[in-house]
């Protein structure tokens, strides 16, 4: 699923751009395009090399995670390979036969050039959402400082994820303290 946010020169939005409009705005001075792509299909992959010709090696490693943050500069943009909470994991999760696991943290992809951001993840995250909702709402408030200041709001946005990891987890050993304390059974 694609989400595209392009906040004009003169400070309008628009949305859903087609392909010829997504490379018009990606390189129009004074705008900015925001192109998230949400567990794209093969057609949404595509656009990363045919609006934006995306190196194939930082489009690659979109498409098959890694388990390490990075950064690569390429001549007209940044890559940055970031790790966010997966909103879905539990640590005391019981894998049934046939589902697969929830890991602990999700990749997220960011490519930043001078008049856009493209986001990449495999799987929906509501903190995104949140920033994406906001620049509908507000187009020139959550889009209007440009790139760097979008990818600095996705980034930030990001970490604090890991304090709403950190207070579920912080939860659940304070109610199993709670437990032990009460209930001395060998099962606890």
């Amino acid at each position: 699923m694609i989400t595209c946010l392009y906040r004009t020169p003169d400070g309008a939005l628009k949305q859903n751009l087609d392909e010829d409009e997504m490379r018009v705005a990606a390189r129009a001075p004074g705008g900015l395009l925001w192109l998230d792509l949400n567990k794209p299909t093969v057609e949404e992959i595509s656009l990363l090399d045919e609006v934006f010709a995306f190196h194939i090696l930082a489009i690659e490693d979109c498409r098959h995670a890694n388990e390490f943050p990075k950064l690569d500069e390429f001549p007209n943009y940044l890559f940055l390979v970031f790790l966010v909470p997966n909103p879905k994991y539990k640590p005391d999760q019981v894998i049934e036969e046939g589902v697969e696991k929830e890991e602990p943290v999700i990749e997220m992809d960011m490519f930043i050039g001078q008049h856009f951001v493209v986001t990449y993840h495999s799987a929906p995250l509501p903190f995104v959402n949140g920033l994406l909702e906001r620049g509908k709402r507000d187009p020139r408030r959550g889009l209007a400082h440009g790139s760097s200041f979008l990818a600095h709001d996705i980034l930030d946005a990001g970490v604090d994820q890991f304090f709403v990891m950190v207070d579920k987890f912080q939860k659940e050993a304070e109610l199993a303290e709670t437990n032990l304390f009460q209930d001395h059974s060998q099962e606890l």
